[in-house]
């Protein structure tokens, strides 16, 4: 039952398990002994885990051990969306395999979402359609 519901936790969170094992700090491999209910995670594994998840470490383990518990955890918008950033910074590699921070990566994502935020304000100033690039015309009626 353990491992069945890590594994339900991964999928529902929408990690692969060298996604997962890179967001715990721990090889693929000991995710999969979790999972088949080999091993258990150690105590910092389990901390993060239940961090991924949206839990206090009381409600993860309630979660584990409860059979009558919900399969599938409730995971909060605030949750998804970090989820959702996580994954999205290490595409764009600014978190690496190892979970650290390239921070030449960073600064340049930095700069530019402040040079997309100025563009758009400037766009916007102007009244210029952003996606198009194309100066939008008031609608004016002439009326006789």
């Amino acid at each position: 039952m353990f491992g069945d519901r890590i594994k339900n936790l991964r999928l529902s969170l929408g990690y692969t398990r060298d996604g997962f094992a890179r967001l715990l700090g721990v090889s693929g491999p000991a995710v999969t002994r979790w999972e088949h209910g080999d091993s258990q995670p150690s105590a910092k594994a389990f901390v993060k885990l239940a961090h991924a998840a949206g839990f206090s470490v009381e409600e993860m383990l309630y979660f584990l051990e409860d059979d009558s518990a919900d399969p599938v955890p409730c995971v909060t918008p605030e949750t998804a969306e970090r989820i959702y950033l996580t994954k999205a910074l290490e595409d764009l590699g600014v978190i690496l395999p190892n979970g650290t921070i390239d921070k030449s990566q960073l600064h340049f994502m930095t700069e530019l979402v402040r040079a997309l935020k100025a563009l758009y304000r400037n766009a916007a100033k102007n009244n210029v359609d952003f996606a198009t690039g194309e100066e939008e015309v008031a609608n004016v009626s002439e009326s006789t």
